[in-house]
């Protein structure tokens, strides 16, 4: 069918290679989504918005932003526009096994940590 036919050049390779253009988080991401979907022209219409939003904030925001998504398993399209527009790519990365949102939880003798169950 015509609709499918602009897909018919693109490969997952293909679609990998432009994503490590960018970085290789990029790479990765749109990689995993191209595994992930069942047929290849879903996979492609998700990681071609990925790769344009390259061109609204630049490749150092999407490829810090798909090693946020990577980090998280939140690779999909609204994922990582989530992650640009919200401005959680400019965020320093946590320590590993520290969780971001532990500073801001407040004291309270109820709230047992994760020593608690060990």
């Amino acid at each position: 069918p015509p609709a499918h036919q602009k897909y018919a050049g693109w490969t997952r390779e293909r679609v990998v290679q432009w994503g490590a253009e960018i970085g290789p988080a990029t790479a990765l991401l749109v990689g995993s989504i191209m595994e992930s979907r069942p047929r290849l022209e879903l996979g492609l219409s998700s990681c071609f918005g990925i790769l344009k939003l390259k061109n609204k904030f630049g490749r150092d925001r999407l490829e810090a932003a798909s090693r946020r998504a990577l980090k998280f398993n939140a690779c999909s399209y609204r994922s990582i526009k989530a992650i640009l527009l919200g401005g959680l790519d400019r965020l320093p990365e946590a320590a590993s096994g520290s969780s971001p949102l532990q500073p801001l939880l407040p004291f309270h003798k109820n709230v047992r940590g994760k020593e608690y169950y060990h």
